[in-house]
């Protein structure tokens, strides 16, 4: 089963056969010729959706082993199935799953993430304290490991869920900001550290890195080698995110207001920054 077109239709299925939502369709079983119409399958017990979906985890479980992009279509299946899932009581079957996806793939797993958040800010409220309990335990198995700054970026920074709560002014309050602030306050003692992972805060989807940058340049004693790094390397990619950079020149300007501008002259007068500059 190596055809990646032919995985891609099985993909396909098993998401639909995991989407506990329902859909709609204009046909039912065809008729074929003179013969009676196909008749198609229909469960006599829960027993047996919950045998079909345990049929299904195993095959995304087989798919997320493999080395190729196939492998993270059918870990977002598995993340993205959890709440409807949840609502239907397959806890041991999710609880399994899940702790062998982060073994085989490590922590970051966006879909995953995202909905056991939203389970628990929207579908605890007649929930068993042992589901709740649960969804939290999977939430500490998906917290980042402190020593792992590639982790924590990708989690806390790069592309965390929508989190918010409400304030005491009744405004709500970014969470997911707060947690990239708090994160770049962390390693705001030794941002060099940072210097080894400056291509992941500069490419793709960057939902806090202004935050963070921003809250690095205010809290560190000096950005200064990081920041011409980074204005080293942002002119080498292809398609860069700027928005890191941006935070950092915001915190810059929160500080020192003619340091921003040395900072800004910079990308105005250099040919392969001048496309930054507005």
């Amino acid at each position: 089963m190596d055809d990646i077109n032919f995985i891609q239709v099985i993909l396909k299925a098993l998401d639909t056969a995991t989407n506990t939502y329902g859909g709609m369709r204009t046909v039912g079983a065809e008729y074929q010729g003179t013969k009676p119409p196909l008749e198609e399958w229909k469960p006599k017990f829960w027993q047996e959706i919950f045998d079909y979906w345990q049929s299904c985890f195993d095959s995304l479980i087989l798919l997320v082993e493999k080395d190729n992009p196939v492998s993270d279509r059918a870990k977002n299946i598995i993340g993205h199935s959890i709440r409807g899932l949840m609502q239907n009581g397959r806890v041991e079957m999710l609880d399994k799953a899940i702790k062998q996806v982060i073994t085989l793939k490590g922590k970051y797993w966006f879909s995953a993430l995202d909905s056991i958040k939203t389970t628990l800010e929207y579908d605890t409220k007649e929930m068993p304290k042992e589901g709740i309990d649960t969804l939290n335990s999977w939430l500490n198995l998906l917290t980042p490991d402190k020593t792992n700054i590639e982790e924590q970026l990708k989690i806390l920074v790069i592309n965390p869920p929508w989190e918010s709560r409400e304030g005491n002014d009744g405004l709500y309050i970014d969470v997911a900001a707060e947690k990239a602030e708090n994160l770049a306050n962390e390693l705001s003692a030794d941002i060099k550290l940072i210097n080894e992972h400056l291509l992941l805060l500069l490419e793709g989807e960057q939902k806090k890195s202004f935050w963070f940058g921003k809250a690095l340049a205010i809290k560190a004693d000096d950005v200064s080698e990081l920041l011409q790094n980074m204005i080293n390397m942002i002119s080498t990619i292809e398609q860069p995110n700027s928005s890191f950079a941006q935070g950092l020149l915001s915190g810059i300007y929160q500080k020192s207001v003619d340091n921003w501008n040395n900072y800004l002259e910079i990308f105005s007068s250099k040919p392969e920054l001048i496309k930054f500059y507005p």
